[in-house]
């Protein structure tokens, strides 16, 4: 039976402060610091290999990952660091990304030294570190020094 009475719903006024999310900048990250990310590191890698980093090597590494920390990406990047498409890559390279399921369409390559580079999967300004590359044969150059 009924009493007669319809309930009453009030609706709550609309916030005038609230702004609709918009997705972010593809391009945002080059103000943003990095964040390193070490759980995808390939230590199995033959050629591109942590296993063939000694103490030096590291504390090399350390230093410059420590120093770009405090940089923007923009920054990073003048510095010859930058994003690489994995079509440019050796033939090893792409091998072993295929091997251990890295399907990005492109890595970054940050310029520790000289040749030296150390290779990850760029996701915003988080990068998952993969490899050490003494020697630049992750993506062999023509140019002197690099």
């Amino acid at each position: 039976m009924s009493s007669g009475k319809t309930p009453s719903f009030k609706r709550a006024p609309p916030h005038l402060d609230k702004q609709p999310r918009i997705a972010e900048n593809p391009d945002a990250f080059h103000d943003k610091r990095p964040v390193w990310r070490l759980g995808r590191i390939d230590v199995a890698a033959p050629i591109l290999g942590w296993n063939l980093a000694d103490g030096c090597a590291l504390h090399r590494i350390r230093e410059k990952l420590s120093a770009f920390e405090s940089m923007t990406f923009r920054d990073i990047i003048k510095g010859g660091s930058h994003d690489v498409e994995v079509w440019r890559l050796s033939r090893e390279a792409k091998e072993r990304l295929r091997d251990t399921q890295v399907t990005e369409e492109s890595l970054i390559s940050l310029r520790i030294a000289g040749r030296e580079r150390v290779w990850g999967i760029r996701d915003g300004n988080v990068v998952y570190i993969l490899w050490w590359d003494k020697n630049h044969a992750v993506c062999p150059s023509e140019k002197n020094n690099t």
